[in-house]
């Protein structure tokens, strides 16, 4: 347990502590295949994001009912790991909506971040929203309905708790999960999204997650990438959220991944892999792990 919170994570490689955290929703066994390259120049923690059983007393959001994802008291939990293994900083990367957790931990302890990498995620929740909303649209105009009630499921009404579609059945529900990840793709016919799909899914509970806006936040000058896919598939994210990302951090380095959706580190592999090691090159760690 650190600071109440209970972490499950692997570890692997030798270098400086890097913290990786796969997509809300999903586990880091996606992670552990993309990254394996980097373990010989950082030792990467793989975490995966606690469900919300791990939590208790969680104060619920209106009249949903439903509480909210306790980011912050992840985020001490991640500094909790980083004093037990006694280092002075780490790097952490975030993909996706966790990639706002990586922020917040930046934004709460600068002098402990040694490199900050966002992987296809964007500078606020309504920024998410636009994403969520061209996902919708690109379904309704293909006639994909499948597509549609997918995106639509990611839309809780705040005042009931509910989604605007929920499955009619457990067949339903994890087709939706299918397509959820199909939808990460920027090819779809993509075998790879299918042999890592049976172990990817993470079931976390129903929750709100937090309002975050960049434009709130405390952004450090740290060294920092930003990294997403720029493929004309890529609905979920779009290169204004970069630039938005990129002007909140003056200084970060920016990469577009030509043949990515929301999963560069797969679809865009080697460029993906050569970026981060020259990240860490160019900014170099503070020492070993210890402890």
């Amino acid at each position: 347990m650190l600071r109440d919170v209970e972490l499950t994570f692997t570890e692997a490689g030798s270098g400086g502590p890097l913290f990786v955290m796969p997509e809300y929703g999903y586990n880091k066994e996606y992670m552990r295949t993309a990254l394996k390259a980097l373990e010989g120049v950082a030792r990467v923690f793989y975490i995966d994001l606690p469900p919300l059983s791990n939590f208790k007393n969680l104060p619920t959001v209106g009249g949903t009912g439903l509480p909210e994802y306790p980011i912050d008291r992840l985020v001490e939990a991640f500094d909790e790991l980083r004093q037990q293994r006694k280092q002075e900083q780490i790097a952490i990367l975030g993909h996706g909506m966790t990639a706002w957790v990586a922020m917040r931990y930046a934004s709460r302890y600068p002098e402990h971040v040694s490199h900050l990498i966002l992987v296809s995620t964007w500078p606020s929740g309504m920024a998410w929203g636009h994403g969520r909303q061209r996902l919708e649209d690109d379904g309704k105009r293909r006639g994909d309905v499948e597509q549609e009630h997918y995106a639509q499921t990611l839309l809780i009404d705040i005042n009931t708790g509910t989604p605007n579609y929920q499955p009619q059945s457990q067949q339903e529900a994890e087709a939706l999960r299918r397509m959820g990840w199909s939808c990460y793709f920027a090819d779809r016919r993509d075998g790879l999204a299918w042999l890592l799909y049976p172990g990817v899914f993470r079931d976390m509970g129903p929750c709100i997650i937090p309002e975050f806006h960049i434009a709130k936040e405390k952004t450090p000058r740290v060294p920092t990438l930003i990294i997403y896919g720029s493929h004309p598939r890529a609905l979920w994210t779009a290169s204004g959220d970069a630039k938005a990302l990129a002007k909140a951090y003056p200084g970060a380095v920016v990469v577009a991944c030509p043949a990515s959706n929301m999963l560069p580190m797969q679809e865009d592999h080697e460029l993906f892999v050569k970026t981060l090691k020259g990240f860490f090159r160019r900014y170099k760690f503070r020492g070993k792990l210890g402890g």
